[in-house]
């Protein structure tokens, strides 16, 4: 029996039986891509699963991962705290909006070739 909260009985879930005790469904399955079918790709994923992957496994102190991220001295607060019937008063800068990209590569011990460009990345610094 269910109980009533506030007055009103609360819905029934579809399915209320364990997991352990579901039949498997297709709706929860993961979609893979039509390309895997491909010999050229199945071949080549072969070779980066059975050649590539150890490989690397053994060498992690050569692979970096390359990773961006920017800051814009606009993005300021606008909202706060303050006492009951005190104005809220906050200090950003005043007509100087900037953007800073840092662009590093991330190794498994370490961060390499840290690089802070005064803009946003656009396609002449992407190509530098």
């Amino acid at each position: 029996m269910r109980r009533r909260i506030h007055g009103r009985t609360p819905p029934v879930a579809e399915d209320h039986r364990p997991l352990a005790t579901r039949e498997p469904s297709i709706h929860g399955s993961r979609p893979l891509a039509n390309g895997q079918k491909r010999p050229e790709v199945a071949r080549a994923r072969n070779a980066w699963i059975i050649r590539r992957q150890p490989f690397m496994r053994n060498m992690l102190m050569r692979i970096g991962f390359i990773d961006e991220t920017s800051l814009k001295t606009n993005m300021a607060k606008t909202t706060g705290w303050s006492p009951c019937g005190a104005r809220l008063l906050d200090h950003v800068p005043f007509g100087h909006w900037n953007t800073q990209t840092f662009i590093a590569a991330l190794r498994q011990d370490r961060l390499d070739a840290p690089w802070v460009i005064g803009g946003p990345i656009n396609r002449i610094r992407h190509a530098a």
